[in-house]
């Protein structure tokens, strides 16, 4: 059903009465910041469904977390569920226990976006080993592609080799590429834009 206003005062009402039960006192003399603390812990103890303020239906149907929204908010079984559009809750009103039944969370997901030398990489594994996750470069990741097909590395331009010269003879012998691997390799080599559709 529609989460009402009259159900968040109920909500509140709820809270504020098992705050007093657990000791709290309701003499309302708190300064500002215990003021914006209970409120705070108020949010924290609102009854969110199992996904939180997270759109059940979109977690379902799409496996990411999209955040609700409070305008778009129905009550089921005494919990709040929040959604990301109008579509997605007139979904949920018709057949609930489908976005409810087996909920899986996706695994967390980083991504790091900065200037090259600005410390991604180093940041990324720091993270990834703090979080308990595994780091992907998406340079390395576009170089094993190349390795597969020529067996060796590609030579950014500003890692200059003076053999490189040499290496002419070599190109030669080199497996011909695809106009993606084509692509890949201008890429890492100068900085070419990929294309869109890689």
């Amino acid at each position: 059903r529609e989460y009402t206003q009259e159900d968040e005062q109920e909500d509140e009402e709820d809270i504020e009465a098992q705050r007093i039960d657990d000791g709290g006192d309701d003499d309302g003399d708190g300064d500002e910041d215990e003021a914006a603390a209970e409120n705070e812990a108020a949010k924290e103890t609102k009854p969110w469904g199992r996904v939180k303020n997270y759109c059940p239906v979109a977690l379902k149907e799409r496996g990411v977390l999209w955040p609700g929204s409070a305008e778009l908010a129905c009550k089921y079984r005494e919990e709040v569920y929040q959604f990301s559009s109008q579509e997605a809750k007139e979904k949920f009103m018709r057949r609930p226990t489908v976005y409810l039944d087996r909920i899986v969370i996706p695994p967390l997901r980083v991504f790091l976006l900065g200037a090259k030398g600005s410390g991604k990489t180093e940041r990324g594994r720091e993270l990834a080993k703090e979080l308990g996750i595994f780091h992907i470069s998406f340079r390395d990741h576009l170089e094993e592609i190349l390795i597969l097909k020529t067996g060796k590395r590609t030579d950014a331009e500003d890692e200059t080799d003076p053999a490189a010269e040499e290496q002419g003879a070599d190109d030669a012998e080199s497996p011909k590429l695809s106009p993606d691997e084509m692509a890949i390799k201008a890429h890492l080599e100068d900085g070419t834009p990929l294309p869109d559709d890689l």
